[in-house]
C-alpha cells in the first residue's frame, strides 16, 4: 500500500499567467548602514546591494554568472588577451540627463587607480598598462586607457591571466559622471549619480535608504516604482522578522 497525492487535478487546472504589471514599492531590510554609495569605495556588502541598482558597469553577471551587456552593447578581445575594446550602446543617460561617454569609462577607471581617492579596488586594475606608475604618482595617466571616440573605449594590458572582461563585472567597477563627482567630491557617496534602473532620492542613516524609478533606464524601466532598504542597524534580525510579519517588510532573512 502506498499513499499518493494525486497532482493531475492542479497540475492539469488552467491558470492565468500573472501579468507584470507597473507600480508599487519593495521595502526590504539592511542589517546595517552602507559603507558608502560611491561604487569605488563601497566596503561592505550592504553598499553593494544598494549601489547595483543605482549604478550599471560596462558589463554586468546575469542570473548564471554569464557575462552580458550592461553600458556596452559589445566587446572584443585580441587574441593575446591585452587588448579590450568595448562599445558603448547610444542613448545611456545618467540619471541627470547626459549620455554616457567613453570619457566618463576612462574617467572612472583612472579614478579607482588615482591614489587620492583610496578605493580598495585599485590592486584589481593594475593590469592596465601604466595603472602602477600613475598609481605610484609616477605618471599623470593611465597609458592604456583609450577613449577611442565617443562610443569606443580600449584598455591595454600587461598581463593576461583571465580574461580582463570578467573584472568589469564586479560590484566596483561602475561608471559615474565625471562633473558630478568633481563637484560634490567626498558627498557622492551619500548624493549618487549613476546609470542603473532606480535613481538615488534619499538616505536617512539608521533608518533607510529610498530608491526611485529610472523611467528612462536603456534596459526599459523596472516595473517598481521604489525601493526601500530598511536599515536595521546591528544585525537586527529578530526585529526584522517582527516588521516583515508585520507586513513592514516584502522579505527578511530567516530568524536564528
Amino acid at each position: 500500500f502506498s499513499l499518493l497525492v494525486p497532482w493531475s487535478t492542479a497540475a492539469q487546472e488552467k491558470r492565468t499567467p500573472l501579468e507584470p504589471k507597473f507600480g508599487g514599492t519593495y521595502r526590504r531590510p539592511l542589517a546595517n548602514n552602507p559603507s558608502s554609495l560611491d561604487p569605488a569605495l563601497i566596503t561592505d556588502t550592504y553598499g553593494h546591494t544598494v549601489a547595483q541598482q543605482i549604478f550599471d558597469g560596462l558589463v554586468q553577471y546575469d542570473g548564471s554568472l554569464t557575462i552580458i551587456p550592461a553600458i556596452a552593447e559589445s566587446w572584443k578581445g585580441s587574441r593575446d588577451g591585452l587588448t579590450w575594446t568595448f562599445v558603448l550602446r547610444k542613448g545611456a543617460r545618467f540619471h541627470d540627463g547626459r549620455e554616457v561617454t567613453a570619457d566618463d569609462v576612462v574617467f572612472s577607471f583612472t579614478r579607482i587607480l588615482d591614489p587620492r581617492t583610496r578605493s580598495g579596488a585599485a590592486e584589481l586594475f593594475l593590469k592596465i598598462k601604466g595603472a602602477r606608475d600613475f598609481a605610484e604618482r609616477r605618471a599623470r595617466s593611465v597609458a592604456g586607457l583609450h577613449a577611442i571616440d565617443r562610443y569606443t573605449v580600449q584598455f591595454e594590458l600587461t598581463e593576461a591571466a583571465a580574461p580582463f572582461v570578467s573584472v568589469l563585472a564586479i560590484g566596483y567597477a561602475k561608471i559615474v559622471p565625471r562633473e558630478v563627482v568633481e563637484e560634490v567630491g567626498a558627498a557622492f557617496g551619500s548624493r549618487p549619480v549613476g546609470t542603473g534602473p532606480f535613481k538615488f532620492t534619499s538616505w536617512k542613516k539608521d533608518e533607510q535608504v529610498v530608491l526611485t524609478a529610472n523611467k528612462e533606464y536603456f534596459a526599459g524601466r523596472p516595473f517598481l516604482d521604489q525601493l526601500v532598504y530598511q536599515i536595521f542597524k546591528g544585525h537586527q534580525n529578530e526585529q526584522m522578522l517582527q516588521s516583515f510579519e508585520a507586513g513592514h517588510l516584502e522579505d527578511t532573512p530567516l530568524p536564528t
